[in-house]
């Protein structure tokens, strides 16, 4: 989604009659009350669980799409073949297992399809076939990264879409952005593009 979609359609792309200034106004009230929101989650955070191997991030602070799972198979293909043992997380986002750990891909077979573990375990399965990595869904990353070390012993657990979930430490967390359109007009949902504040980044790598 472009940046302040919500808030542009309603105020520039129509014509600025006083309702239109109004639902704006609306937009960028609720968009404080979402930041207060946050605020409020990162000041009683749950226990993050440590695993015994590295683990490293790749999220966005924007919704849509920025390259985050391109990213993630291509990090994953580059430690594979340095050598390193490595297992995915994927939330699962819009497929029936998002609200259990489950091992997509095993590294050698399929155990699901795209209405299962989502589109993006899907994709990383169909562009890393071959390499033996396996593929976990879930939308507890912590319970997806136990389930992942039991199972594979990985040296390194990549996360697709992690940013925003502190369940699981984490030694990197990398960031990707849209580069025509990185942040919008700078303000969180709903009045812009943003899951949660620039501030974010400095918890980033």
């Amino acid at each position: 989604m472009r940046g302040s979609v919500l808030y542009h359609d309603f105020v520039f792309r129509r014509r600025n009659r006083w309702y239109h200034w109004v639902a704006g106004l609306g937009l960028w009230l609720l968009s404080w009350l979402y930041r207060a929101a946050l605020v409020l989650r990162r000041s009683w955070p749950e226990p993050a669980v440590r695993v015994p191997c590295r683990v490293i991030s790749v999220g966005n602070l924007v919704i849509g799409g920025s390259g985050k799972t391109p990213v993630v198979g291509w990090l994953a293909r580059a430690l594979r073949e340095r050598g390193l043992t490595t297992a995915v997380l994927c939330r699962g986002h819009g497929g029936a297992w998002v609200h259990q750990a489950r091992v997509f891909h095993d590294g050698v077979e399929m155990h699901g399809s795209a209405t299962d573990g989502g589109d993006e375990a899907a994709m990383l399965a169909t562009r890393l076939a071959g390499l033996g990595i396996p593929i976990l869904v879930g939308r507890r990353r912590a319970d997806t990264a136990r389930l992942a070390c039991e199972r594979f012993h990985p040296d390194v657990l990549l996360i697709d879409d992690g940013l925003q979930h502190g369940s699981l430490e984490k030694d990197y967390e990398i960031v990707t952005f849209n580069g025509s359109n990185p942040i919008g007009v700078g303000q969180v949902l709903p009045f812009g593009p943003l899951r949660e504040p620039t501030s974010a980044l400095e918890r980033c790598h």
